[in-house]
């Protein structure tokens, strides 16, 4: 922050603990022994991490690391990242080198409780959603408590682009995915916020990657949804 913060952060809706950041400064918050770990899918539970803050100027990202591997996303602020409609996007390479790979996964948060509803994205196969009995419509309609997120996913090999999720009340989502070559032994991991349809622009600014892959020239795909 450019000023000084202060405020309190709980951690799967246990006790509040106080927090006051300097103008300049950061906090790592770590999450250790399982903590804002979901127990599975379709199952809505209270957990993450809730941060308040007695001002605005400031920012917090969320950084997932393991072994050589960490992929960070911006967690964007509630009067902009809250609604009830989303397009999803995934971040899925679709192949399987490991167990579970080939799947989009997205958390949905609901701070006053809803009914959300995720569509699959035209004709594609079924089963979409990993769910149970298995999906044959391509839809999945799960009820939140307030205050509780849950995490759904694609059956295997399916991306989330262009899916709708929808809600009987304002919440959050993020998404992303994971893939993984077979026989290569490398992959990808990502997710990020996604915005409501209802703050959509028309001008974007995209960054470009670039370097090599398995010694071959940087692709670069941007996704339109």
């Amino acid at each position: 922050p450019t000023r000084r913060i202060t405020g309190t952060f709980t951690i799967d809706g246990g006790t509040a603990t106080a927090v006051t950041l300097g103008p300049g400064t950061s906090q790592r918050i770590p999450l250790t022994g399982g903590a804002a770990l979901a127990s599975g899918f379709n199952t809505p539970q209270q957990r993450g991490v809730f941060i308040v803050a007695d001002q605005q100027d400031m920012t917090v990202d969320h950084r997932e690391t393991f072994a050589s591997e960490q992929y960070s996303a911006t967690i964007q602020r509630h009067t902009l990242a809250r609604g009830q409609r989303f397009r999803l996007a995934g971040y899925s390479l679709n192949r399987e080198g490991v167990a579970q790979a080939n799947r989009d996964v997205a958390i949905v948060y609901a701070p006053t409780g809803a009914t959300i509803t995720v569509t699959a994205p035209g004709p594609t196969p079924r089963p979409y959603w990993d769910e149970s009995p298995a999906d044959t419509d391509g839809v999945l309609t799960l009820a939140i408590p307030a205050g509780q997120s849950v995490a759904v996913r694609t059956a295997g090999g399916h991306d989330f682009d262009g899916a709708v999720r929808t809600s009987t009340a304002p919440g959050g989502v993020v998404a992303g995915g994971r893939g993984w070559f077979t026989g290569e032994g490398c992959g990808d991991d990502g997710m990020d916020g996604v915005l409501p349809t209802s703050v959509y622009g028309q001008e974007w600014v995209v960054r470009l990657p670039t370097g090599t892959s398995l010694g071959t020239p940087a692709q670069s795909y941007v996704r339109v949804i």
